[in-house]
């Protein structure tokens, strides 16, 4: 890490934490009425208005089948980056980095592309999100908050408060962003608010995939940022004779 200079200092900024504080976030197949959805509006796009009337039936067929392919939910070969970590979603859709800050708060950036601004050539000034007319991008806010009972003070509640938020004015990349590199039609974020439980890591609601378009063009783009970013280390430990679990080597 000591020579990605920007991400060093953005760790230091930081409270020391717990090495094995983790953010965890599960990436999910969808539930079907969200497939069927998604279906529905691939169907409209890939039939352009005028030609509803005139197309073959095989061909439209063959249209709806081919967002059918895209649409089959795959959970891994997503790529994340965060506080100067990379990951890439494993085969069950878990993509996991040591924690790197205290607050219960994360932005989620779902997005194609970004930039990388170099001060020299392996010195990262900051990031950027790529402009609207070039890279899709939605942007989500996680809070992790706490009702408490009026009449047993005792007696807490902790949710997860999800909203999708606008994008800066300036695109610069909020420190404390998650950035999934995907199309943001291939990700379903649930906005609203989701219980949780009291934890030292940021145990994150799931998010579902709902396609897969591009996301091999997508995956090669990302290698050309890859070499500023640590690869998550990870191993599997035995819990018991049915469970596993796996543990982040990177301190």
């Amino acid at each position: 890490m000591n020579k990605f200079s920007f991400f060093a200092v953005l760790i230091m900024c930081f409270i020391k934490l717990n090495a094995d504080n983790r953010i965890i976030l599960y990436l999910k197949t969808a539930p079907t009425n969200i497939i069927n959805q998604a279906l529905a509006e691939a169907k409209n796009e890939a039939i352009p208005e005028k030609n509803k009337q005139t197309l073959p039936s095989k061909t439209v067929k063959k249209q709806i089948n081919g967002a059918r392919t895209w649409l089959v939910p795959k959970l891994s070969g997503f790529v994340a980056i965060y506080a100067g970590f990379i990951d890439i979603s494993d085969r069950d859709g878990l993509i996991s980095f040591p924690l790197r800050h205290v607050t219960p708060k994360l932005n989620i950036a779902i997005t194609e592309q970004i930039n990388l601004l170099k001060v020299k050539e392996n010195t990262i000034a900051h990031r950027e999100f790529l402009p609207r007319d070039k890279a899709q991008t939605k942007l989500y806010n996680f809070e992790r908050k706490e009702d408490v009972d009026p009449q047993d003070p005792t007696k807490k509640t902790q949710y997860w408060s999800v909203q999708e938020i606008p994008l800066p004015a300036d695109n610069k990349i909020n420190p404390l962003t998650l950035v999934i590199f995907a199309k943001p039609s291939n990700i379903y974020v649930p906005v609203g608010d989701f219980m949780s439980v009291e934890s030292s890591h940021l145990v994150l609601p799931e998010i579902y995939v709902i396609g897969n378009k591009n996301q091999s063009d997508i995956l090669f783009q990302t290698l050309d940022i890859t070499r500023y970013f640590e690869p998550i280390t990870k191993e599997q430990e035995k819990i018991d004779d049915k469970k596993d679990r796996s543990l982040i080597k990177n301190i």
